[in-house]
């Protein structure tokens, strides 16, 4: 399911575009999320990012989430998203992979 307010951690980090914040809130309708504002970011197109934008904060207000960090803090939350999407599981599992993987030239 989306994580909205894990979109707006990757907006802020330069991760993902303003343009697209419309077709991700009308798939997290699609998948059962709902509030007044998603539902106005889905309506809106992809040439009104910049209120899009500002329907974001709203949005993750009104799902109950934890508030967006400020773009500087954004930049470190990025990395354990990218974490947890490519290396599904307990931390413990994914350094255990990390450090079984062989080490070219030693």
């Amino acid at each position: 399911m989306i994580d909205m307010r894990d979109i707006g951690v990757r907006l802020l980090a330069g991760d993902l575009a303003s343009e697209e914040l419309p077709m991700i809130a009308a798939q997290a309708l699609a998948e059962g999320l709902d509030s007044p504002s998603l539902r106005e970011l889905a309506g809106h197109s992809r040439g009104e990012y910049r209120e899009a934008r500002e329907l974001l904060d709203q949005v993750v207000g009104e799902l109950g989430l934890r508030n967006l960090p400020d773009a500087d803090q954004a930049v470190w939350e990025v990395p354990g998203y990218t974490r947890a999407v490519w290396c599904p599981g307990p931390p413990h599992r994914w350094m255990a992979h990390m450090l079984s993987l062989p080490v070219p030239g030693l």
